[in-house]
């Protein structure tokens, strides 16, 4: 394994970055639970109004990612058991695709009757667990799986499973059941966030979410309506379009010690 490049940062670069970055100019905030929308305002310029701007931010539209080839990694760290990432470069949040591709990733590994869970979990016991998702940034996003394999296995074994389910769904496509399910899981999901008022994942977070993403907080029944159009044929063709072919980034990352636990060269197609 190469050596990893590391960067020295001064003090004074750290301070320009959140000067620059870290602004009102630059922030959204919301407030949900019983208050009015004038006393919202008074406690925002109350707290936040002597915050002065921040210059100017100008964003560069990201340049394209073709793809590479398989990249590979392995890195030993201090763990005791082993782990397997595939990762795939997709869409943005919100683009075509995205919302089936979080029904991709439930598929595969959402919840204990998933096809990489039960297989590598269940049926083999393999694996302690499996992890799938997308990944959908406002600027671009990736998909990945991870695994982590079980004492006496390495990942290699996890990696042919994982390799052999995303070629069943490429080529098969999956049941309509394994999407309903799959979008069962999602409408519960959101019916949940919107019990809480605050924190991570309540209301003020996701009319925050929606309004920094799309533009306005007013987007529930859209998003939600993104998951009720995704068809097994649509799941079918984003496993062709995107998780298939060499165009990934794979690591092992494996005790100190033991680079033998690692997906081997030639171990993927």
């Amino acid at each position: 394994m190469g050596s990893r490049k590391r960067t020295s940062w001064s003090a004074s670069t750290l301070r320009q970055f959140f000067q620059t970055y870290y602004t009102p100019n630059n922030a959204t905030l919301a407030i949900a639970g019983d208050i009015t929308a004038r006393d919202a305002r008074r406690l925002a310029e109350h707290y936040f109004g002597d915050v002065p701007r921040g210059p100017a931010v100008t964003r560069t539209p990201p340049p394209p990612v073709p793809p590479t080839g398989l990249v590979r990694a392995v890195l030993e760290d201090r763990v005791q058991l082993p782990r397997v990432y595939d990762a795939w470069h997709t869409v943005k949040a919100f683009s075509a695709d995205d919302a089936t591709l979080d029904v991709v990733a439930n598929v595969l590994a959402g919840g204990r009757s998933s096809r990489l869970y039960r297989r590598l979990v269940y049926e083999l016991q393999i694996a302690t667990d499996v992890v799938a998702f997308q990944d959908g940034s406002r600027l671009d996003g990736r998909f990945e799986v991870y695994a982590t394999a079980r004492p006496g296995h390495d990942l290699g074994e996890l990696q042919r499973v994982i390799d052999d389910e995303l070629k069943k769904l490429a080529d098969q496509g999956p049941t309509a059941r394994e999407v309903e399910r799959a979008q069962n899981t999602v409408e519960a999901q959101f019916l949940s966030r919107m019990e809480r008022v605050g924190g991570f994942g309540g209301k003020a977070d996701q009319l925050n979410y929606y309004n920094y993403f799309v533009g306005t907080p007013d987007y529930f029944q859209k998003d939600l309506e993104r998951y009720a159009r995704v068809t097994p044929a649509a799941v079918q063709r984003a496993a062709q379009t995107y998780l298939t072919g060499a165009h990934r980034v794979l690591l092992s990352v494996v005790p100190q010690g033991k680079p033998e636990l690692a997906v081997k060269e030639g171990a993927t197609p």
